[in-house]
């Protein structure tokens, strides 16, 4: 009778005091691999905008190294000086240098791009023609988006001269 009544309170006991605990470890169980999982996305959101933000911060270094190539206005002193300075560093003297705003190019409706502004520069120069070469290669790797539509060169023909007359028209181009 003992270990019935023993079997019995077992019973009751599992049925009141266990059974009820051990779902209550279980709830407390998925809730914290809910929160886990809460943390984990959370954390991985962090990390995301934190790689956004290092993104943008890039973007507006690259904004503003486009704007030096192709700037949004003509920014002519800019663009003579550009050339003064690459003329001053071949020894290139420069004799003369007149500016003419060239129409700006229509764009197709919708498009994303904006209209492209020539400024066109005629520059009389004098110097050696290795000089001249190095240049013109300066104006190909120059920050500002520039290049040369002509090239006149004259002098050529006198006999003991090293230095030449070069006209060159250069294109720089802003948005």
């Amino acid at each position: 009778m003992g270990s019935l009544a023993f079997l019995v309170g077992a019973v009751i006991v599992y049925t009141n005091l266990v059974q009820p605990a051990y779902s209550e470890v279980q709830d407390l169980r998925s809730k914290k691999t809910a929160l886990q999982d809460t943390i984990a996305q959370d954390e991985q959101a962090v990390s995301t905008v934190n790689n956004l933000l290092g993104q943008y911060q890039s973007l507006s270094q690259l904004r503003d190294s486009l704007s030096n190539i192709l700037p949004t206005e003509e920014r002519v002193p800019e663009a003579v000086y550009q050339l003064q300075g690459i003329a001053a560093a071949r020894q290139i003297e420069i004799q003369s240098l007149s500016l003419q705003y060239l129409p700006i190019q229509a764009v197709q409706p919708g498009s994303l791009t904006k209209p492209l502004g020539t400024l066109s520069v005629t520059i009389r120069l004098s110097g050696t023609y290795p000089n001249f070469k190095l240049f013109l290669g300066d104006l190909e790797t120059n920050i500002r988006l520039m290049d040369v539509s002509s090239i006149k060169i004259e002098g050529g023909n006198i006999p003991g001269a090293t230095k030449l007359t070069y006209t060159v028209v250069v294109n720089a181009y802003y948005q």
